[in-house]
């Protein structure tokens, strides 16, 4: 469920300025201050300060972010208030190991924000909840996937593209020496001329370069490089970094990819599609059907 997790993070990273508490219960308390904080919206009946959504809109960078930007910021702060009340009215849990293993990876990163441990919690509350809500709704069968495949093949076809070695060294006089010294179609002398006087980068993998599509290149190379057959060895070539011998192990045309070389990639795609649409579908139902009072107009949604 790539989409929900690249949601929940996130919203894991924007809030770890929410300094909601509560009881036992984890609903939120009010503010046993004799000033009670002013109230920005209540959802449920749990109230939202103005102050928590001040920090997260601090956090964010979008505290002079337009009113438009803060309405989308608020619905998107509700409704993981409103996603994590659902968890735990379900009775979801979340054990302390697991939120120390996720801890451990931040704090490996240099993420070490005081309270950051709660937030996880949550973070991880409302991640096992929406899993759980949404699975089996991304079911994705082989004849969708063969459809699929079949409606959009434009999409699946590759450019010309060719397999290089090279060779770099600092004078033409090098180069063409060793030019003269190759033969094409040997590839093994060519590796093994490169392994020993290459001073690129690749010497150590004997002027593997790799596969390239045409356009990956600047257009002097590709002159050069795609001018090639297989197996030959091209003049010497110069750039700013020396001279260059490359050699065309493979050239593959232009084609369509086979059913089987884009299946996983179709699937994927597939099911992150439906990821989204049931995503969205769950968290419009929720915010629907809760009783949300905002008393800021400017923020109602």
């Amino acid at each position: 469920m790539r989409v929900i997790r690249c949601l929940l993070m996130l919203l894991l990273i924007l809030a770890v300025v929410d300094c909601t508490t509560g009881g036992e219960d984890g609903t939120a308390s009010e503010s046993v201050d004799s000033q009670a904080p002013e109230t920005l919206a209540r959802l449920n009946g749990e109230p939202i300060h103005v102050s928590e959504f001040d920090e997260f809109l601090d956090y964010s960078g979008a505290g002079e972010a337009s009113a438009a930007t803060k309405k989308d910021l608020f619905r998107d702060y509700a409704t993981r208030r409103l996603i994590r009340q659902e968890a735990l009215k379900e009775g979801m849990v979340v054990l302390p190991a697991e939120v120390e293993e996720y801890v451990a990876q931040w704090t490996l990163a240099g993420f070490t924000e005081e309270g950051f441990d709660e937030h996880v919690h949550d973070f991880l509350l409302v991640q096992k909840y929406l899993a759980e809500k949404l699975s089996g709704q991304m079911e994705v069968k082989l004849q969708e996937v063969l459809n699929y495949y079949s409606s959009h093949e434009e999409n699946y076809i590759v450019e010309d593209q060719a397999h290089v070695w090279e060779l770099l060294v600092d004078k033409r006089s090098e180069a063409e020496r060793m030019r003269a010294q190759l033969l094409d179609g040997d590839i093994r002398a060519f590796k093994e001329m490169a392994r020993k006087y290459s001073k690129g980068i690749t010497a150590q993998s004997g002027g593997d370069l790799g596969i390239y599509t045409r356009g990956d290149l600047p257009e002097e190379f590709e002159k050069v490089i795609f001018a090639l057959k297989p197996g030959q060895i091209s003049v010497p070539f110069h750039s700013g970094n020396g001279y260059h011998l490359f050699l065309m192990e493979e050239w593959i045309p232009r084609h369509a990819q086979k059913f089987f070389e884009v299946q996983q990639r179709i699937f994927e795609e597939l099911v992150a599609g439906k990821e989204r649409v049931a995503l969205d579908k769950f968290l419009n139902d929720l915010v629907r059907d809760a009783s949300i009072e905002i008393y800021d107009p400017k923020l109602q949604f």
